[in-house]
Parts: C-alpha cells; structure tokens; sequence
C-alpha cells in the first residue's frame, strides 16, 4: 500500500474501533497505529493482537477488524491465522463492496504466497 492508502486504511480502523465503542478513541488509535509500524509500538503486537481478536468477536462482520488481525497474524509469522482472517476480511470486503477491496485483495494474496513456503 502507499502511504495515502495506508492512511485512509489505518484511519478508518481506527473510526470504526472508537465509533461502535470497541475502545476508546485513543486506545484504538495506539493499536492500530502499532500495525502501521511505528517504532514506538514495536514489542506490542501481542496487545494490538488481543484488541483485534476481541474487535472481531464483537463486530464479526467488518472486513476491516479482519484484515487488521491477518495483519497482525502476519507480524508475529503465524501465516496460517492470518490467511484465516484475511480470507474472512475478503469475503466479507466482498459483500459489502467494500471500498478496501484492492488494499485487503492484495494482503490475501501475499498470505497465500507465504502459506505455500
């Protein structure tokens, strides 16, 4: 993803974590923005992990919780997970003609590759 795309993509994880009161506002923007790879939130993926997971029990039916979890998975090398959630997230990006699709289309098919090491 570029970077305007990774904004939108990170920007609308953290509206929809703090809209339906996932977390608190500040909270989400902490865990997701860990995903993008800031430094400063390097050693918690394990806590950016537990929020999705909880994120998705909740709200099953956002592709976007999904993809941030096989993004997560994906992080800590766990490729069979990740392509689990990502597929999740795709088929649900497809339902909602999601406009992700490319963005979560692409992570997809980079987790395939990866599983078939």
């Amino acid at each position: 993803m570029d970077g305007s795309t990774q904004f939108e993509h990170i920007a609308g994880n953290v509206n929809f974590l703090s809209t339906f009161s996932i977390v608190p506002e500040m909270m989400a923007v902490g865990a997701v923005h860990q995903l993008s790879g800031d430094s400063a939130y390097e050693d918690k993926v394990d806590w950016g992990q537990s929020i999705l997971e909880k994120g998705v029990e909740v709200f099953g039916q956002s592709e976007i919780l999904w993809d941030s979890l096989a993004t997560v998975y994906s992080m800590n090398d766990n490729y069979e997970d990740a392509l689990r959630a990502s597929n999740n997230a795709l088929r649900l990006a497809r339902e909602h003609q999601s406009k992700y699709i490319s963005e979560i289309e692409a992570q997809n098919s980079d987790l395939k590759k990866q599983t078939e090491r």
